[in-house]
C-alpha cells in the first residue's frame, strides 16, 4: 500500500521506523525545478526510497507577519511539482514536503543531513537567492558530506536513460568514492562507465614541449593512472562495461563537455590533495554551472 503525503507527514513525528533515506529536491515553483523533481523523482523510484520535497522562504525583515506567504508560496510550488509528476508514469512514489524558513543553502543542508541524496535544479538566470542558483548548488555540495545532483534544465528523461555514467578521475586515491559509487550506479541503471582522466596541459602545447615522445609518456601515465583507479570498481562490478578516455584539455573543458547524451557526471568532492572547498570553488563550480548533463559530487 502508498502511503499518502499527509500520513507520511503526520506518522513521520510519531514512528521511528528505521527506513532508507529520501530523495531531497529543491522546489521554488519554476520550470527549473520541475525538471530536477522529475529526475529527483526518476531516481527515488530506482532507489526505492520516498521523494522529499523541499521549500525555503527568506525570514521575516518587515515588522509585520509574512509567514503565511512564505508557506503559501510553498505550497504552490509543492503543487507544480505534483502536478508535474502526476503527468508522469510515477505512480507509488511516496512523497513528503518539507517548509521552513531561512536562506536556501542552509535549509538544503538541514534536510542532507538526513537524506540519500539532495538534488537541485540549474536556471539560467542567476538569482542568488533562488533555490536553484549556481552558489546554492555549490555551497551545498562543498558543506555536506551526501550526494549532491545538479540538474541543468535541458534534462531530458528519454534521451539520458541509456546514456553512461561519466566519471572524472585525477589520479589520487581520493576520486575512489566518485569512482565506487559511478559503478554502483551504472550496474543498477543496466549501462556502462566512461572514465574520464584530464591531462590539462600547459598552454603552448606541444610547441612548448621538448621534441621527442614526450606526449606518448604523458598517454601512457596517464592511462596506468586510470586503470589503477578503475580496479577496485571493476573486480567488484565484472559485469559493467567500461570505457576510459585520456583528455589533454584542462578538467573543466573536458567534464563540461559532455551532455543530455550521458546518464549522469559524477565527480569528486576532493582531490589532488585540495580540501573540499578549495576544489568545489575551481573545477566543480564551473563543471556544475556549464554541463549539459546532471552532475553529482560526491565525498565518501
Amino acid at each position: 500500500m502508498t502511503i499518502s503525503p499527509e500520513n507520511l507527514q503526520t506518522q513521520s513525528g510519531i514512528l521511528r521506523t528505521p527506513v532508507a533515506a529520501p530523495i531531497a529536491v529543491g522546489v521554488d515553483g519554476t520550470d527549473s525545478c520541475l525538471v530536477a523533481v522529475e529526475w529527483a523523482a526518476t531516481e527515488a523510484m530506482r532507489l526505492g526510497r520516498a521523494l522529499q520535497l523541499v521549500h525555503a522562504y527568506p525570514a521575516n525583515v518587515i515588522d509585520y507577519p509574512v509567514t503565511p506567504v512564505g508557506h503559501e508560496r510553498a505550497e504552490l510550488a509543492f503543487e507544480a511539482a505534483r502536478a508535474r509528476l502526476a503527468a508522469q508514469q510515477y505512480d507509488g512514489l511516496a512523497m513528503t514536503t518539507h517548509t521552513a524558513q531561512g536562506s536556501p543553502p542552509r535549509v538544503l543542508l538541514r534536510i542532507a543531513d538526513d537524506a540519500g541524496m539532495l538534488v537541485l535544479g540549474r536556471e539560467h538566470t542567476g538569482r542568488v537567492a533562488s533555490l536553484l542558483s549556481t552558489s546554492t548548488a555549490v555551497a551545498c555540495a562543498t558543506s555536506t558530506d551526501t550526494p549532491v545532483t545538479v540538474v541543468p534544465a535541458t534534462w531530458s528523461s528519454p534521451a539520458a536513460a541509456d546514456g553512461a555514467v561519466v566519471v572524472g578521475i585525477d589520479g589520487s586515491d581520493r576520486c575512489q568514492p566518485a569512482v565506487a559509487y559511478a559503478f554502483s550506479t551504472a550496474a543498477e541503471l543496466g549501462t556502462g562507465v566512461l572514465a574520464v582522466l584530464a591531462l590539462d596541459l600547459p598552454a603552448g602545447y606541444p610547441q612548448g614541449w621538448p621534441a621527442g615522445n614526450g606526449r606518448d609518456y604523458l598517454v601512457e601515465d596517464a592511462r596506468r593512472a586510470l586503470m589503477d583507479a578503475l580496479a577496485p570498481s571493476r573486480e567488484m562490478y565484472p559485469g559493467v562495461q567500461v570505457d576510459t578516455s585520456v583528455d589533454e584539455r584542462s578538467a573543466v573543458e573536458a567534464l563540461a563537455s559532455f551532455g543530455p547524451e550521458v546518464n549522469r557526471l559524477v565527480i569528486g568532492g576532493r582531490g589532488h590533495g585540495l580540501v573540499t572547498g578549495a576544489l568545489l570553488g575551481s573545477v566543480a563550480r564551473t563543471v556544475i554551472r556549464r554541463a549539459g548533463a546532471p552532475v553529482t559530487v560526491v565525498h565518501r
